[in-house]
């Protein structure tokens, strides 16, 4: 053999091994992104898929592609869309490329929605579209995490104009309350605080809800150094859901401030006890929640409703289509708050744990881990 022969012999060797890792590395590109490949003959209708479009399509191995079997697979919702794409495509005057996406049609589809995204190319003869080659992989995850998205935004607009509501009440009614200035701006920033504690619980669990005892906790954290002697925390463990946990939050705000400054926590001897528990009426399962003091003051009826009073009484009320008692008893304020379980997160109320039963009989609370 001459050594032009031996060139070309070694060249093509090197032209093959160079083919067949690029072809390696294309299906490993494949495999990973899981990836089907598919070919269509516009000529003869002829149609190829690989072993991964099948299964993306859900088709058996023996089973021949056509493109009524394709037009059936694709949702009716999007099949005029993945139509239109690939008319452009083998459109002589455009660019020939094809992208397209698509639900597919099956009995589950409404329970398990699955999408596909397409891309492929024309090949053209003299202005002829021959041959039509492509991938597509399944894109339901994407399109799930862009739905989850645009939730979480709608519902960040939504929670973000009730708070906005909620606030401008806030400023509202602390400044009908008269006083000075900086009365006005202790009152509302402290109510602020109250606010920000309730939201923080719903962010640390992605606004799904929040423990009712870490609300209580949160609330009570001016006077944490209590619990556990002169403030009792009694309650099986449940998860409020947003809106009643702000509501909630706001009241046992109210309801600390008003211990410390005229209650039982302004004397020493006072003590709260705060408790809840799942009752049922006559119509509907209850969560009732009950804040107690004794020891304290003798208490009096208010010659005046303020903010504080209208939370506890009507707004809380309001919002969690409850019922509210309060009670000015000489022996010791008691607010009761009856409200629909169906603003407890489903499937997060238990029993009472060993920490609960603890707090009944004064130990310290441990927040759950």
């Amino acid at each position: 053999m001459n050594a032009e022969a031996q060139t070309d012999v070694a060249w093509r060797k090197n032209a093959e091994r160079e083919l067949q890792t690029a072809l390696v590395r294309t299906e490993l590109a494949l495999e990973a992104g899981q990836t089907g490949v598919w070919e269509a003959d516009l000529q003869t209708g002829e149609i190829i898929w690989d072993m991964r479009m099948r299964a993306l399509f859900g088709i058996l191995p023996n089973i021949p592609v056509t493109q009524e079997m394709v037009d059936a697979l694709i949702h009716p919702e999007d099949l005029i869309a993945a139509r239109t794409a690939a008319a452009a495509a083998t459109d002589p005057a455009g660019d020939g490329e094809y992208e397209a996406e698509f639900r597919l049609a099956y009995p589950e589809a409404d329970m398990h929605e699955r999408w596909i995204a397409a891309r492929g190319r024309c090949l053209f003869e003299n202005h002829v579209p021959m041959r039509m080659i492509g991938i597509a992989r399944d894109m339901t995850e994407r399109k799930q995490r862009e739905a989850h998205v645009h939730l979480l935004m709608r519902e960040i607009a939504h929670r973000s104009k009730n708070l906005l509501a909620v606030i401008q009440a806030m400023a509202r009614q602390t400044a009908t309350a008269g006083g000075t200035a900086k009365d006005f701006e202790t009152r509302f920033t402290a109510r602020l605080e109250a606010l920000a504690g309730s939201q923080d619980l719903l962010m640390a669990q992605d606004w799904h809800g929040a423990s009712l005892r870490d609300l209580a906790r949160a609330q009570l954290s001016h006077y944490a150094d209590l619990i556990g002697t002169r403030i009792l925390i009694e309650g099986p463990n449940l998860m409020l859901k947003p809106e009643a946990a702000q509501n909630i939050g706001l009241a046992f705000h109210e309801l600390s401030t008003n211990a410390a400054k005229y209650g039982a926590l302004s004397h020493s001897s006072g003590q709260v006890h705060l408790s809840w528990s799942i009752r049922r009426d006559e119509k509907q399962a209850l969560l009732s929640i009950t804040w107690r003091e004794t020891g304290g003051p003798a208490v009096s009826q208010p010659k005046r409703e303020g903010f504080g009073q209208k939370v506890l009484q009507r707004i809380v009320a309001h919002a969690l289509e409850g019922e509210v008692k309060l009670d000015f008893a000489p022996e010791g304020l008691v607010w009761q708050l009856d409200m629909p379980t169906s603003y407890l997160v489903h499937g997060r109320h238990e029993a009472a744990s060993q920490s609960d039963r603890l707090s009944a009989l004064g130990a310290p609370l441990r927040s759950a881990g």
